[in-house]
């Protein structure tokens, strides 16, 4: 390549030595080229010059291109080599521990399939162990139920033993149940007795209030239409009262004394008629008392 180049320059001198020796070389040819009857040889020489001229220094280009990409190459290759070298220590430990790494991994599966088989074994036992705890205390449920039912059957029937003992005493003269009565059966006799006239008058008393429920009712109705009739009487015997008084204001001496006494007696009548309706409300009432009893 560094031939080639050194040919081309010499080619190039002695092309730029020939036209300084002969300005005229282009007519020359150009007259030389129509006389042997190649027209255009010298340009097409140019032209072909001119290309191999280019051509040339795109390879000296490439060539200078290939050997700066050469260099970097080597530039390169020397970097990793030299990377390498240094990181060799460190490649090896990284192989010896990934080596590592892989074993305890294999150790770390091994006893996590054996844990998952342990917990899968007493998961089950717990289970087996529950159910029998549940069904235990199931049984122990039933167990304390008869027991305290059990217990309370034999307190009762000691209880009634002890009743049954006492009563032979009592029949037999040697003491007595209270001061009232003599025996235990006796004293439950009395207590049937006033039950029964209890019940007996609680069917009286429900009988006489079914009898006079509607006539209780048809009172009470009769006493609020009294009220609300007395109640308006009330309110008309005010409004002639304020009435007279306005009169009396306006200086009526003889109509003023009339329209007093006339204004007194409409009020103590609304009064009096007031005090029978609450007296009446009251009487309602004590009937609505008896009928809710």
């Amino acid at each position: 390549m560094a031939e080639l180049r050194r040919e081309n320059d010499v080619l190039i001198r002695t092309e730029e030595i020939l036209r300084s020796r002969d300005a005229n070389i282009s007519e020359f040819n150009a007259k030389l080229e129509q006389e042997k009857g190649v027209q255009g040889f010298q340009a097409a020489q140019d032209q072909l010059e001119s290309v191999s001229s280019s051509t040339g220094k795109a390879d000296a280009v490439k060539t200078e291109t290939l050997d700066e990409i050469s260099k970097i190459v080597e530039k390169i290759k020397a970097s990793i080599l030299e990377k390498h070298n240094k990181l060799k220590p460190q490649i090896v430990e990284f192989k010896a521990q990934r080596a590592k790494a892989d074993d305890i991994e294999a150790e770390y599966q091994k006893k996590k399939r054996a844990y998952e088989n342990t917990v899968l074994s007493l998961n089950a036992e717990r289970l087996t162990l529950e159910k029998e705890v549940e069904q235990n205390t199931a049984l122990l449920k039933e167990e304390e139920t008869s027991y305290h039912y059990l217990n309370g059957m034999a307190i009762i029937s000691g209880a009634r033993q002890q009743l049954l003992k006492e009563e032979n005493t009592y029949l037999a003269g040697r003491g007595s149940f209270s001061a009232e009565h003599k025996t235990y059966s006796d004293s439950l006799a009395k207590s049937i007795r006033d039950h029964e006239a209890l019940a007996k008058k609680l069917h009286r008393d429900q009988k006489e209030v079914k009898e006079t429920h509607d006539s209780a009712v048809d009172r009470r109705k009769m006493y609020s239409h009294l009220k609300t009739l007395m109640q308006t009487k009330l309110k008309i015997s005010q409004s002639e009262k304020a009435r007279n008084q306005q009169m009396m204001a306006g200086g009526m001496g003889m109509g003023m004394g009339m329209g007093m006494g006339a204004s007194s007696a409409a009020a103590m009548d609304g009064e009096n008629f007031m005090r029978l309706g609450m007296d009446a409300d009251n009487v309602g009432g004590g009937d609505r008392l008896i009928i809710n009893d």
